[in-house]
């Protein structure tokens, strides 16, 4: 997904929706380049105001342990996502993280409600080795052998 993406974005394709995944795919991924993903939502926020694009860069800032600037991106997002459970878990997280002990404990106790605490970061799957044999000599096997997938259902990324 990350090829694919950033195949996109150098040709022109910079979109909200593949900046804010692409970002998203720096943040959760296996290779994090935090800072990339951030400059991506800031160019991603001058475009459209997302919530989705409000809630990767949240999650962002909190990776980076930039608090306040977490808490007020995740709470804009909180708006029009008050269901979505890695949103509350990394809210509790940087309440925590400035000693707002209660407003944690309300996250907590919503993350709680929405099934408790869930796994952030993508997993990387290698796929099959393809056998030659089965591979027609006139298609190329792909490239990119990984993909990405969420490790849970809920996903920050764009539509």
């Amino acid at each position: 997904a990350r090829l694919h993406l950033t195949q996109a974005l150098d040709h022109g394709g910079a979109s909200v929706e593949v900046l804010n995944n692409l970002a998203h795919i720096l943040t959760f991924g296996p290779d994090h380049d935090y800072e990339a993903a951030l400059a991506l939502v800031d160019q991603a926020l001058l475009q459209h105001s997302l919530p989705q694009v409000h809630e990767t860069r949240g999650q962002i800032l909190a990776r980076l342990e930039r608090w306040t600037e977490a808490i007020t991106s995740l709470e804009t997002a909180l708006r029009y996502m008050p269901n979505h459970a890695p949103l509350r878990q990394t809210l509790a997280e940087a309440y925590d993280a400035v000693g707002q002990v209660e407003l944690a404990e309300i996250h907590r106790r919503k993350l709680e409600e929405l099934g408790g605490p869930v796994t952030l970061d993508l997993v990387v799957e290698e796929s099959p080795p393809v056998d030659s044999a089965d591979t027609p000599s006139d298609v190329a096997a792909p490239a990119d052998a990984e993909t990405a997938s969420p490790t849970e259902s809920q996903s920050t990324q764009t539509p």
